[in-house]
């Protein structure tokens, strides 16, 4: 067996290290929500809008097919109208617990509902 001689870390290899681990934190301080409020997570075109729920907006957002209307306000959101041909998303209705989420996908929009407390007691199945 021949020993590999070893090198030590250059000044540049530790700041690399450091670069990576500021960058990796400095990630998870701007995803996390600070708050715990729910909020308004939007996501068109390869682009994400993050909104607070309580505050009344409409925000429209630009999909292949055009603009999907997204109206949010009193804790909640939901699509008002959409250029795709079905409607689906519209007739989805309003959502308001975190981990919800609707769609247009013909549209390639998603919103959804992050943050906050999903455990709120409510059941969404159960299984036999």
């Amino acid at each position: 067996m021949h020993d590999v001689p070893r090198s030590k870390p250059t000044v540049f290899d530790i700041l690399i290290v450091i670069l990576g681990i500021a960058v990796v934190a400095g990630s998870f301080a701007l995803a996390w929500n600070h708050s715990g409020e729910p909020r308004a997570v939007i996501e068109a075109g390869g682009s994400t809008w993050i909104y607070p729920l309580d505050e009344d907006r409409v925000v429209e957002a630009r999909g292949p097919l055009g603009v999907t209307v997204i109206h949010i306000g009193n804790g909640g959101l939901a699509v008002e109208s959409s250029p795709c041909r079905n409607q689906t998303c519209v007739a989805s209705g309003r959502i308001s617990r975190p981990g919800q989420w609707t769609a247009c996908l013909p549209n390639g929009v998603m919103a959804r509902i992050d943050g906050g407390a999903s455990d709120d007691g409510a059941l969404d199945a159960i299984v036999r």
